[in-house]
């Protein structure tokens, strides 16, 4: 049985870098965790273009800031959409994955 849960970390700076999954994935959510603190500019982790077998992530600092940012270690999480059961010590966790979109325009 092909694994659902896919846990791992990349290194990304303020260029778009390819994330590759080392098996494809139906129909993939990821979520990403808060970048390290490798520098006194602040800003986020972001993806875009995500894909059976990936996806691509970068690091993007305020607007105010310059832009150029040194990588950023950032840990990440591949499921397969649908519900699971986390066991756990004392209880299970029921947990639902999926995708919500949002029509607001984020404007520079």
């Amino acid at each position: 049985m092909r694994q659902k849960v896919l846990v791992e970390t990349a290194f990304a700076d303020n260029g778009w870098q390819i994330v590759e999954f080392d098996q494809a994935f139906n129909n993939p959510v990821v979520i990403i965790g808060v970048p390290d603190d490798n520098s006194i500019e602040r800003g986020v982790a972001r993806i875009r273009n995500l894909e059976p077998g990936g996806f691509e992530l970068k690091f993007q600092e305020w607007m105010y800031l310059d832009q150029v940012h040194p990588a950023e270690q950032i840990d990440w999480m591949v499921l397969e959409s649908g519900s699971y059961t986390l066991e756990a010590s004392a209880r299970d966790l029921q947990m639902e994955v999926g995708h919500a979109h949002s029509w607001y325009k984020f404007c520079r």
